[in-house]
């Protein structure tokens, strides 16, 4: 069955458009297909938007899942138009279109530009289908991230967060969902870029919400620092096994300098 969707919070121009391709006789476990999604895009989100992008493979933290991020060849001096803006768009259509259609199977996602192929990211399910020699696995990329049975690659020294959870269950399908989205935002943003909050509305009204605290002497809130404070937060729920709303405080080198969270629910406040 073949799909063509553009539905997405981040912003992606007319121009780009996906094709989706799943073949429901090769079934992807749920939980490897987000984790791997989820980890493969607090590594993307790290990298430059025109950074030019070849081929790679992200591996599964739990599993023999794997992402494949492949490059359509171009001519002229510049060998791919695939940057990392349109993996992070690419990436959060992929795990939409998975989530809203529930077919969790094997998928290639074919990422246009004005109709013209400029790469793919396939899912699959198995490490046989592709060559470990020529791929890198995104937990040896960046900050020098490593597998871990504890997640510790979750957390960071200088963003520390404290969290409390509510009584209300979210469906961790969405969580997953809405965390992969909002690194996307602060990516879209801009890591280093000053601002009052971030805010990501994701399906089922939950939404990923940080703020930052009033006062003068508080450390500057940038867009980074909720890319790192999501991707921490979901580590905190793994460890616990806790899917439900979730507040925190964040702390930026000891000092508190943002309140945020999970949360499902008509929204009551905006960003800006």
């Amino acid at each position: 069955m073949h799909s063509q969707a553009n539905a997405t919070d981040l912003h992606v121009p007319p121009s780009f458009k996906v094709d989706i391709a799943p073949d429901v006789n090769s079934p992807v476990d749920v939980e490897e297909a987000y984790r791997t999604a989820v980890d493969m895009m607090f590594v993307v989100s790290d990298y430059a938007l025109s950074q030019t992008w070849l081929d790679r493979a992200f591996t599964s933290p739990i599993g023999d899942a794997r992402i494949i991020v492949a490059h359509a060849s171009s001519s002229g001096k510049d060998p791919s138009r695939l940057t990392t803006q349109h993996v992070i768009w690419g990436l959060n259509h992929l795990m939409l279109s998975m989530t809203l259609s529930r077919r969790y199977c094997r998928t290639v996602a074919t990422l246009k530009w004005d109709d013209v192929t400029i790469g793919t990211i396939k899912i699959v399910a198995h490490k046989l289908e592709l060559d470990s020699s020529s791929f890198s696995s995104a937990l040896q990329l960046g900050n020098n991230i490593t597998p871990d049975p504890r997640l510790t690659h979750f957390f960071d020294r200088d963003v520390t967060i404290q969290v409390a959870y509510g009584r209300k269950p979210i469906d961790r399908k969405v969580i997953y969902l809405t965390a992969i989205r909002a690194m996307g935002d602060a990516a879209e943003k801009g890591l280093d870029t000053p601002c009052r909050g971030m805010l990501t509305t994701g399906i089922q009204q939950v939404t990923w919400k940080l703020l930052r605290e009033p006062g003068s002497q508080v450390p500057i809130l940038r867009a980074g620092h909720s890319r790192i404070a999501v991707f921490s937060t979901l580590g905190r729920m793994l460890l616990d096994q806790r899917f439900q709303e979730i507040h925190l405080v964040m702390k930026v080198e000891g000092d508190q300098t943002a309140v945020g969270g999970f949360h499902q629910g008509p929204l009551r406040a905006t960003t800006s």
